[in-house]
């Protein structure tokens, strides 16, 4: 297998027979999963970003970038800011004029495409991120925004709310005329709603900087590496994102009408996957290939039999360790898993939605507590839930 190869079919059943199936060595096996963990198609938002409406926004009027980037790494908050309604005399039939013919008309810049722009030179003016929307309608974008948001952390315990700083312009093939918009930097943010507007009437609102790591595209760096033969810097913490976008053109000068377009964005990303790629890279933890629970689970092991592939159920009426400390109610299927891990049996959790896997992981976390071990927490927020969280970590 090249470089350039990966998983074609989009058959998690198939692949799960690939991979757990006994006949690849962690290495072939590690190699697969990574490559369909990474997702180099099209589809990915972190290769060709579409700012899909109704859940994303691009700023407007050349805010400084630099000044912007430094104010929210401080902790300080950034106002979103609406275009002004126009006076009442302008639009005697209710219906308001079209707002970016408004914007220009007022002197508001309604590009989205910024020029660039040095470091901050000493002058802390507060910065703002305007957008192209009369006050109501901003308002009711971003109220909505930041209900997904919460609910998107509530459910799945991770923030997916980015300020997404300049993108990459490309095209994913030669002879393609169509380009293709890759994010360059992503800062994890939260949204709140602030104070009223006493002039608009409607409520403002502020963004402000999550506190986790801001991240470079490393899928698009894998991208040009693997099938473009391109190297990308990586994203210098110390330097500004000016000076980021110049590195990246610097490596994109002689790719044909390739080009970072200096865009702010404010969308939904997730880069889940991408923290479990890394993590699986032999490159950086070579232990991985010796590993013997990974030998167990790619290449068979002490679980070589089909009793791997598929677990029977026990009868939980005469079955002796059947008697168990349970959260929630569960069925005999759901009952013999929890059985399988009490005893030291290594399993996947499988099933289509709603049949209680979480359920299911829920009892087996609660049946372990009682028998004093340590949990390792995936996600905090959902150990929270069920008044469990101080006893794992």
């Amino acid at each position: 297998m090249t470089e350039q190869s990966s998983y074609e079919s989009d058959d998690a059943s198939k692949l799960a027979g690939e991979v757990f199936g006994g006949k690849l060595t962690v290495a072939e096996a590690l190699k697969k999963l990574r490559t369909r963990l990474l997702d180099l198609s099209m589809r990915n938002r972190l290769l060709n970003y579409r700012h899909p409406k109704g859940r994303a926004v691009q700023f407007i009027n050349s805010p400084d970038v630099n000044l912007l980037f430094d104010r929210l790494e401080e902790g300080k908050t950034v106002a979103l800011t609406h275009i002004p309604d126009p006076p009442l005399s302008r639009y005697d039939d209710e219906k308001k004029p079209d707002v970016r013919t408004y914007a220009i008309e007022i002197g508001i810049n309604p590009s989205t495409e910024f020029q660039a722009v040095p470091r901050p030179n000493g002058q802390r003016r507060a910065p703002s991120l305007q957008v192209l929307q009369y006050p109501a309608d901003l308002e009711r974008f971003l109220r909505k925004i930041s209900s997904e948001a919460r609910t998107v952390v509530e459910e799945t315990g991770t923030n997916m709310l980015y300020l997404i700083f300049g993108f990459l312009e490309f095209f994913d093939s030669e002879d393609s005329q169509k380009p293709c918009l890759a994010p360059l930097i992503s800062m994890p943010v939260s949204l709140t709603k602030g104070a009223l507007d006493p002039d608009a009437r409607t409520y403002l609102y502020d963004l402000t900087y999550s506190g986790e790591g801001i991240v470079e595209n490393f899928t698009l760096r894998e991208k040009l590496r693997q099938e473009f033969r391109l190297e990308l810097p990586s994203l210098d913490p110390e330097a500004s994102p000016e000076e980021y976008f110049g590195a990246i053109e610097a490596a994109v000068s002689k790719r044909k009408n390739w080009c970072v377009r200096r865009r702010l964005s404010l969308g939904f990303l997730s880069f889940g996957k991408l923290a479990i790629w890394a993590d699986l890279d032999p490159a950086k933890a070579p232990g991985l290939l010796s590993n013997p629970l990974l030998k167990d689970i790619f290449e068979g092991g002490r679980a070589a039999s089909s009793e791997a592939f598929h677990a029977e159920d026990y009868d939980i009426d005469r079955h002796p360790d059947a008697e168990l400390p349970l959260i929630y109610d569960a069925d005999s299927s759901q009952h013999s898993a929890i059985i399988d891990v009490r005893k030291g049996s290594n399993l996947v959790i499988n099933g289509p939605p709603g049949t209680g896997k979480s359920q299911t992981i829920t009892n087996i976390i609660a049946s372990a507590l009682a028998s004093s071990h340590r949990i390792a927490r995936r996600a905090p927020w959902f150990f929270s839930s069920i008044g469990i969280s101080s006893r794992c970590f």
